[in-house]
């Protein structure tokens, strides 16, 4: 299934005719969300976090016919949850029919790999799946199928980034390790968040996960590290950042300074590169 290997893949039909449902790939952009159907019923949700790519067939897309392409596009998408059962007559009441949607003129889910939702459509699904808390302000924050970058983004579309960076760190995890301190806490106690700031970093930059963020607990270390009262070095070793003359923060700032940020990498380096140059 598309959802366990975190990816979308289509191709041209065998005659070489590549319909809209197909073509539609090309138009997902960072923070859409998909809602995936299989069975006449929708299962999972995800958000997309990389743009098509020319690819060729992954393994888990099998060929229907011998003279299928093997050549196609791929999209990148970070599962948001994996365990909704909304069924076909449920989402009936919420989906328009017609040819453009998901739906036939008859209420039956058509034969289409992707298909448009409206906001107020997006907005309804993501409450049945309980995924509300994604959107804010009303329809007009809701997902959709197309979308602009987030530097010009709606709180809601902001609040899908932060979902799916959750969720690509964590997963369904109930404990994990601070990315700074190394200590192993409960989720709840975990927030995900970007190493270099947010706000400064690109759009391509805000959607590489990997890269540019890492799980902080709430025991200090995501004060800590945003206000840049520790930053750490090259060699990944947690640092003294912008001076301080309280006590009760010189005391914390010396329980990390020297020991090594678990969560360093060569991938991540540059971002705490950039963390570090705002302490100076």
């Amino acid at each position: 299934m598309a959802i366990e290997q975190g990816t979308l893949w289509t191709c041209p039909w065998f005659t070489g005719r590549i319909p809209p449902d197909r073509s539609a790939i090309k138009e997902l952009e960072r923070g859409d969300i998909v809602f995936h159907h299989e069975h006449k019923m929708i299962r999972a949700v995800s958000v997309v976090i990389e743009p098509w790519r020319a690819a060729s067939r992954p393994v888990g897309y099998p060929t229907k016919r011998d003279e299928d392409h093997d050549n196609g596009w791929l999209v990148r998408v970070q599962p948001l949850t994996t365990s909704v059962q909304i069924p076909l007559e449920v989402y009936q009441r919420i989906v328009r029919n017609g040819e453009h949607g998901p739906l036939t003129v008859n209420g039956t889910a058509a034969q289409k790999y992707l298909s448009p939702l409206t906001d107020d459509e997006g907005t309804a699904l993501l409450a049945l799946a309980d995924l509300s808390d994604l959107v804010t302000g009303g329809a007009g924050d809701a997902a959709r199928a197309g979308g602009g970058a987030t530097d010009r983004a709606s709180a809601g579309r902001v609040r899908v980034e932060q979902a799916a960076l959750r969720a690509h760190l964590l997963g369904a995890a109930g404990s994990a390790a601070c990315g700074l301190c190394g200590r192993v806490l409960p989720a709840e106690l975990l927030v995900a968040g970007h190493i270099k700031p947010r706000a400064l970093c690109s759009e391509e930059e805000r959607w590489d996960f990997d890269a540019a963020a890492m799980l902080f607990c709430l025991l200090g270390c995501d004060v800590l590290f945003e206000k840049r009262y520790v930053t750490v070095d090259g060699d990944g070793q947690i640092t003294e950042g912008r001076p301080t003359g309280h006590a009760t923060v010189l005391g914390a700032v010396a329980q990390l300074t020297g020991q090594p940020c678990s969560g360093f990498t060569a991938e991540r380096a540059p971002a705490f590169s950039a963390h570090a140059e705002l302490a100076e």
